[in-house]
């Protein structure tokens, strides 16, 4: 019986836009010590936080290693960037299995990964600019649909409480077909990360504003239909 805040594969979360505050993750911290478990802090969306703050596990311990990279803070999903922090008698032992699975970044990729730190602030402000109106007009649209106020704290993505409009015996994945085939718009069924998640559906805001607009009304149309039967 974990606290439901402790609850989260990273901070801000995939899937649940979720905020670990200092107090949950010094916990959670605490919690590994005490029982010898190693952790990995995943902050791939650091960058994305609109409510409160990030707080890293690693200000709170050294049990365990931080991964991240700049797919998601610096919209460079293709250069495969990313890194790995931790105690150096740790990061050590790892460098061998490192070299051996995938050797080192491509040329170009760290090329560009070094300018991009170079003006590592005004990307990121420039990221959030964009996203932040993505945000805005999710919420705007879900409550538009009457589908409530999830989380939206971090990442870029809203999961979705849909039990009102699911089908005897449907699952959330037979949901997630069903507006697929009926309006053509990907969601991404909630059991598929873990059973507390049946019954939700995640939608990112990835996409520029007209298409979001179009898809998230697609799907609330979809989801008021099925609730009014």
């Amino acid at each position: 019986g974990c606290d439901r805040r402790l609850r989260r594969p990273n901070a801000p979360s995939n899937p649940t836009g979720g905020v670990a505050g200092r107090e949950a993750t010094a916990d959670l911290v605490r919690m590994c010590e005490e029982r010898g478990a190693f952790w990995i802090s995943d902050e791939i969306y650091e960058a994305y936080v609109w409510r409160g703050e990030h707080h890293s596990p690693r200000h709170h311990g050294t049990g365990g290693v931080v991964v991240s990279g700049l797919s998601k803070s610096h919209a460079a999903m293709g250069l495969r960037i990313g890194w790995l922090a931790g105690p150096r008698e740790l990061v050590d032992r790892l460098v061998p299995l490192h070299q051996h699975l995938v050797a080192c970044a491509a040329g170009p990729s760290q090329a560009a990964a070094v300018t991009m730190l170079d003006h590592h602030d005004e990307q990121i402000a420039s990221v959030r600019s964009v996203f932040a109106g993505r945000r805005a007009r999710t919420q705007e649209r879900l409550r538009a649909w009457g589908l409530g106020e999830p989380a939206l704290d971090g990442a870029f993505y809203a999961f979705v409480d849909v039990r009102h409009a699911m089908l005897d015996g449907e699952s959330t994945l037979d949901l997630a077909l069903a507006i697929l085939d009926d309006v053509d718009v990907v969601t991404i069924p909630g059991a598929g990360f873990g059973a507390r998640g049946e019954g939700f559906l995640r939608l990112a805001y990835t996409v520029e504003e007209t298409i979001l607009t179009e898809a998230l009304d697609r799907v609330g149309q979809f989801l008021q239909n099925r609730s009014q039967r």
